[in-house]
């Protein structure tokens, strides 16, 4: 039997990432073959629901292949965040959809190919299309048991992996879909982790990114270690060079997890914190669980233990309820907490949170004049920490050829910081120490220091 190709669009978080590379392999084992075009006999789009503009993307995409689709049959699936929240409607707006798979249908989507295709005579035309009654299609978007399916190395980056340990979250913040798209939370075993974790390391895996919604959860739906645990566990495995780990909700960084932070030395200095507001009326509204004060007192306690530790976030300006007051409160606060980087996003409503019901909306055109302004003052406070980080000497991992510059390396420092050098490709996936010794833009150009690379 001839061999099956497919394409597989991905959109959205690390987490889809990780999403997308692990079914990349499923399909692969089953005997696809991915393709690089568009003539594909199985096309997936993996897609986002985190903001109204990713949804409205990915309708986009599945209009681009309908015209596609009435030129030469093939299989068309929505998977992820969207087809968990639309469901059904997808069918509706999209009725050349053939199969709508959910988040937690993932593991599943070989076996639903095999019976998608035993069900249609390769011989006739895509059945599936010509059925505007949706007879041909189903959807598949049960939440239930998460199965972890195992990590792979990254297909850019061998020498990188993605691994989940928790998928869902139990916070329900008002402003956001995830909850809704993911499920409740669900651990996987540690014992099962740091199994798969050697794995890695063993077809030759140097940098670990551990994935959550909430890594800080990690272990209390199940009775298991918890995450700081896990982080002293992990840091423990021969041949593994780096760990890193999103996304953490300060409600639950607690003085434990940064003790371990500090003495793992596998462990990356640099945290992802998601502040959103730093209005402690905002932050209600928002069920955010925490005071600004509170974070605040995290970040000090990682600085004073973790002098020189690298420090991003999520801000979210315009929420309902954001007065001027408010907004200039969390303005000051990126000014005090000075972050290395930060991603900055105005409010849409999204269908289905509670927010979507809150009536003191702010003004479209007020929120992207508040949103201009915390760019630019972010974008100068990155410029002045990146300035400071000048002359030191850090350990780059070197990721790919530059874009900018064929005869230049890019890498990555521990605190996660972009670095060019002029070195040979065949150094990929190595580590080096440099030197940073100017910038350009947020990247930093490297002098190489002379000791030998290291894989």
């Amino acid at each position: 039997m001839k061999s099956k190709s497919f394409i597989l669009e991905n959109f959205g978080c690390q987490m889809n990432v990780a999403d997308a590379t692990e079914l990349n392999q499923l399909l692969k084992a089953d005997g696809y073959v991915e393709s690089s075009d568009e003539t594909a006999d199985v096309v997936i789009l993996n897609s986002c629901a985190v903001r109204g503009s990713a949804e409205e993307r990915i309708y986009g995409r599945l209009r681009h292949y309908e015209a596609l689709k009435k030129k030469k049959p093939f299989t068309l699936i929505l998977m992820g965040c969207v087809a968990q929240k639309e469901g059904e409607k997808v069918l509706a707006k999209s009725p050349h959809v053939d199969m709508v798979v959910g988040t937690h249908q993932k593991s599943r989507l070989p076996e639903l190919l095999k019976e998608h295709h035993h069900s249609i005579d390769d011989s006739q035309q895509d059945v599936s299309y010509a059925n505007p009654d949706h007879s041909g299609q189903k959807v598949f978007s049960q939440l239930g048991d998460y199965e972890f399916t195992p990590p792979v190395p990254s297909l850019r980056y061998p020498f990188k992996a993605d691994v989940t340990i928790i998928h869902g979250c139990n916070k329900y913040c008002t402003y956001c879909i995830v909850p809704y798209t993911r499920g409740i939370e669900m651990s996987q075993k540690s014992a099962l982790i740091i199994e798969n974790v050697k794995g890695l390391v063993d077809r030759g895996v140097t940098e670990i990114s551990l994935l959550g919604q909430n890594v800080n959860s990690y272990g209390q739906d199940n009775g298991d270690i918890t995450f700081a645990e896990l982080l002293y566990e992990l840091n423990k495995v021969d041949g593994l060079r780096r760990i890193r780990f999103l996304t953490s909700h300060p409600k639950d960084f607690t003085s434990e997890l940064i003790d371990v932070i500090r003495d793992s030395e596998k462990v990356c200095k640099y945290i992802h914190l998601p502040l959103q507001s730093a209005s402690d009326g905002v932050l209600e509204k928002m069920r955010r669980e925490y005071s600004y004060e509170h974070y605040r007192n995290i970040i000090s306690e990682l600085r004073l233990k973790i002098p020189g530790i690298a420090l991003s976030t999520d801000i979210l300006v315009g929420f309902p309820y954001e007065s001027e007051k408010d907004y200039i409160e969390t303005l000051e606060a990126m000014k005090e907490i000075r972050f290395d980087t930060a991603y900055m996003f105005k409010y849409s409503i999204r269908e289905g949170t509670e927010s979507a019901g809150y009536p003191d909306i702010v003004d479209e055109t007020e929120k992207i004049r508040r949103l201009q302004l915390i760019i630019a003052t972010q974008r100068e406070i990155t410029k002045e920490q990146n300035e400071k980080d000048l002359g030191r000497v850090e350990e780059l991992l070197l990721e790919s050829r530059s874009k900018n510059n064929p005869g230049e390396l890019l890498g990555k420092t521990d605190s996660n910081k972009p670095v060019v050098v002029a070195l040979d490709e065949t150094m990929i996936g190595g580590y080096v120490p440099v030197r940073l010794k100017a910038l350009k833009g947020n990247t930093f150009q490297g002098e190489l220091l002379p000791q030998a690379v290291t894989g």
